[in-house]
């Protein structure tokens, strides 16, 4: 919740071309004692009323990082994130935003968003992809192969964030034949360079499966 909450506050930060006019918050203006009121001007009583503004441009003005510091889910529609990924190219956390889209449940965009990312070598976007593919989420079905495959192509990236979780993910993936044929050994092979990377689970998962004290260690991470 916090990493979305500050990519939140990134993306609102960056420039996106026409900004939205600046408004006083209703708790700002409640703050504010109002002026005294003047005498009605007899021209302004012959003219019709002002009319109210359209709503899509209250919409517009409204103060969006208040409504998610305070929880409010109707800002989730303001931020296009798919819109977002597309027209800013030299974003410096764009593939991030497909978390920020996961977490607030725009599957659909994360799904495009994590897509592209990931066919670039984006290995957390490759990674999350792959989770997708293998709970099945945000209408996908569940696909043990793609899942198996996108774990395999960040394992061989030679770029190094993440490539030590893939590693893992893979290395269990061969263990318990998730996707790909069953090769025990091969899976073992890749959970001790995932444990050499520093990846912590594939540590842990080495030590129960070396311990015959330790009954159903196959099922630590087994779905």
């Amino acid at each position: 919740m916090a990493l979305s909450v500050g990519l939140h506050a990134v993306l609102l930060a960056w420039p996106l071309g026409q900004q939205a006019p600046e408004t006083v918050t209703m708790l700002q203006a409640s703050l504010v004692e109002p002026p005294p009121e003047s005498p009605p001007q007899p021209e302004a009583q012959l003219g019709p009323p002002p009319e109210a503004p359209p709503l899509h441009m209250i919409t517009r003005a409204e103060p969006r990082i208040d409504a998610e510091v305070v929880g409010d889910d109707s800002v989730r529609s303001d931020l296009h994130y798919r819109n977002f990924y597309d027209e800013n190219p030299r974003h410096p956390m764009r593939c991030m935003v497909g978390h920020v889209a996961e977490s607030s449940g725009d599957h659909e965009s994360a799904l495009h968003i994590y897509g592209d990312c990931a066919s670039h070598g984006d290995n957390f976007s490759a990674i999350s992809l792959a989770h997708y593919y293998e709970l099945g989420l945000g209408g996908l079905p569940r696909d043990a192969a793609k899942a198996a495959a996108l774990f395999r192509q960040v394992a061989l990236s030679d770029r190094e964030a993440y490539r030590a979780n893939g590693m893992f993910y893979y290395g269990l993936c061969l263990y318990f034949g998730y996707g790909v044929p069953r090769d025990k050994a091969a899976g073992l092979d890749w959970l001790r360079k995932a444990a050499d990377a520093g990846d912590t689970d594939a540590r842990g998962f080495l030590n129960l499966a070396g311990t015959p004290a330790q009954p159903g260690s196959e099922s630590y991470f087994k779905r």
